[in-house]
């Protein structure tokens, strides 16, 4: 079995997904995304050793348009695989048909807010939809009757997340990421939940790729603009907690790389987020708003006092922690590539 990749090389969620199954699944024929065209930053190349650099042309910008054009390097690669494992989208939906075609198989791991078949299901199809998160997963198979949908979670690779084990809190992880959408991570919600706990020795960072952040920002607070090359970085850091009040999305890697290394992770109690992390975890929450993506989503909200006592409550019990940190380690082992790789195989296959 010779399989495809399209694969991103670059800093985002996407890349960490792409880097990972190429590095366990090692594909034959590996595309990298240059996006340079649309304003993106120029692909690290040396992370894909003897990938092909693929420029696609995406109509008006968009990483998500609905072109169906033929595509030489779609072509080239279809010659030589037997089946192409894309995240997110094609980035010409022509490979699908053309796929068809020729034989090829083709598996699309999206992300529900950006399913374009939402918007316009006339699209070419994959073979398969492997769903990195149950979340609007029956909305997805009722989209496609019929069609094999499953759930194929983001395995963590514990080589380049090494488990620590966490027993206090003193330091609290933050990543506001890209900011895809205003407040996504819930970023000024953890700024506020800080300001009832300056009586602490906790000091939280966050991490941003470009500084949006206006909330006023107390003493036990501090923001960092970083663009690190490789996301394993923020893990040897010498952080104890992730706190990250995201408001709406299905797959959150930050949350799972967290987990890897030890440290236990709050987050409010929708899905997905409930269908992953244990009761202790989950911070109370309530929808406030919807964003039009592909589809309406509904976004929530946590009470900032209340994710401040459930800091505290961290803060106050080590074995409240440790014992927490000990069910981050066997959810790790559990989602690991090595524990995850069989199913993978079984997909491609």
């Amino acid at each position: 079995m010779k399989i495809g990749l399209i694969a991103r090389a670059d800093q985002t969620g996407l890349s960490v997904q792409t880097y990972g199954f190429w590095k366990h699944l090692k594909p034959d024929v590996t595309l990298v995304l240059d996006l340079t065209t649309y304003g993106a930053s120029f692909p690290d190349l040396d992370m894909y050793p003897g990938a092909i650099r693929w420029k696609p042309h995406l109509g008006r910008g968009s990483n998500f348009s609905e072109v169906n054009e033929p595509d030489i390097s779609i072509d080239q690669m279809l010659e030589n695989v037997d089946v192409v494992f894309t995240c997110e989208t094609p980035y010409n939906y022509y490979l699908f048909d053309q796929a068809r075609r020729k034989n090829v198989k083709t598996v699309l791991q999206p992300n529900f807010e950006f399913l374009a078949y939402l918007q316009n299901p006339m699209l070419p199809q994959p073979d398969v939809f492997a769903l990195p998160s149950k979340w609007n997963i029956e909305t997805i198979k009722a989209l496609f009757p019929g069609k094999d949908v499953r759930y194929v979670p983001v395995p963590v690779d514990q080589e380049l997340l090494p488990y620590k084990e966490k027993n206090s809190l003193k330091t609290i992880l933050h990543t506001a990421g890209t900011v895809a959408q205003p407040n996504r991570n819930g970023t000024s919600t953890l700024i506020k939940a800080m300001a009832h706990l300056t009586d602490l020795p906790i000091h939280a960072t966050i991490y941003t790729q470009r500084n949006t952040i206006d909330n006023p920002i107390t003493q036990n607070v501090t923001v960092e603009i970083t663009h690190n090359r490789y996301y394993w970085d923020f893990y040897t850091l010498p952080y104890d907690m992730m706190v990250i009040p995201r408001r709406w999305g299905g797959l959150c890697l930050p949350m799972q790389e967290a987990l890897a290394s030890g440290m236990p992770v709050l987050m409010p109690n929708c899905s997905p987020n409930n269908l992953v992390l244990p009761y202790d975890m989950l911070v109370p929450a309530v929808t406030t708003d919807t964003l039009m993506a592909q589809s309406p989503i509904s976004l929530y909200d946590v009470e900032p006092k209340i994710l401040a006592d459930r800091i505290r409550t961290f803060y106050e019990n080590p074995a409240f922690m440790k014992s927490n940190s000990n069910w981050a380690k066997k959810w790790a082992e559990q989602n690991s590539w090595s524990a995850l790789k069989p199913m993978y195989e079984e997909l491609l296959s």
